[in-house]
């Protein structure tokens, strides 16, 4: 009894982790609204000679370096709410993002990692693109919006990957790791990464990102392995957005193949350096 209402505990906490940095990102927006409510309330009281009739139009589409101002701040934002939580809690904020300097074969390792991450990503965004179109084209709309500014390299390079994997395979990983088995922990975490990009084309091969992130977390036993990882993958995404199609048809499904191979080799030692780091903790207990 006691361990279900353990368990349970532990979702609620991950859950409310992951509703503060989609509230935070909602709140930022309707903030960053209102002061341009009131910027635009402001020049047409002074009667500017840029307004149209009195009026200064508002514009239909937001410009690309607004929503990456809104992403940066409410990325800061709820990372500092979330350290709060743990504040809050009397946790030692250490013990749940393992931020220790891994081995430098982990660290180097990352790198062809979160690239071959990223080329499954698309093979397998292409495939899921076919039943969920809209929510595909959508999700593409974005993307190309976003690249054209310099600070989306920043925004969504760095910081975002950096703010995510501390939250996700930092707090709610080895939050759900105090109730849940390893296997279980990882699959939830992994569910919850996809969920919050709230797109169901992007979040399906968010979640294989989750998994596999998660797991060179583990084996390294710190989150740093993880943000490397994912500041390569979403790099790149951005690199390749400014690639022709054309380019890559011909080198597309080799490189599929051997990222889904490197990928296997990643995941597979991953899993062997977690179970041999088990097996060397129970033999110091005894």
């Amino acid at each position: 009894m006691e361990t279900g209402k353990k368990k349970r505990r532990s979702i609620w906490w991950s859950l409310l982790l992951v509703f503060i940095y989609l509230w935070m990102q909602v709140m930022t927006a309707l903030a960053f609204a209102l002061f341009a409510g009131v910027r635009y309330a402001l020049k047409l009281n002074k009667g500017d000679s840029d307004l149209v009739f009195g009026i200064d139009p508002i514009p239909t589409e937001l410009s690309a370096e607004f929503i990456l101002l809104i992403l940066f701040v409410s990325a800061v934002l709820s990372l500092a709410l979330c350290f709060l939580v743990y504040k809050l809690r009397k946790i030692p904020i250490a013990d749940h993002l393992k931020w220790r300097i891994p081995p430098a074969r982990l660290i180097f390792s990352a790198i062809p990692t979160g690239l071959s991450i990223e080329f499954v990503s698309i093979f397998l965004f292409s495939i899921t693109a076919i039943f969920f179109k809209k929510s595909a084209e959508s999700y593409e709309s974005m993307v190309q919006g976003l690249v054209e500014s310099p600070f989306a390299f920043i925004v969504i390079g760095i910081i975002a990957p950096i703010v995510e994997d501390l939250i996700f395979r930092g707090f709610i990983l080895n939050e759900l790791r105090k109730d849940y088995s390893l296997k279980t922990a990882l699959i939830i975490q992994a569910v919850l990464f996809g969920v919050m990009h709230l797109n169901v084309a992007q979040g399906l091969y968010a979640v294989l990102a989750g998994l596999v992130l998660g797991l060179i977390a583990v084996e390294a036993k710190s989150v740093i392995p993880a943000i490397i990882g994912h500041i390569v993958m979403n790099s790149s995404a951005l690199l390749l957005s400014n690639v022709q199609e054309d380019t890559l048809a011909t080198l597309f499904l080799p490189i599929v193949m051997m990222s889904v191979f490197f990928m296997f080799f990643a995941v597979r030692r991953a899993v062997r350096g977690i179970k041999a780091s088990a097996v060397e903790n129970a033999e110091t207990a005894e």
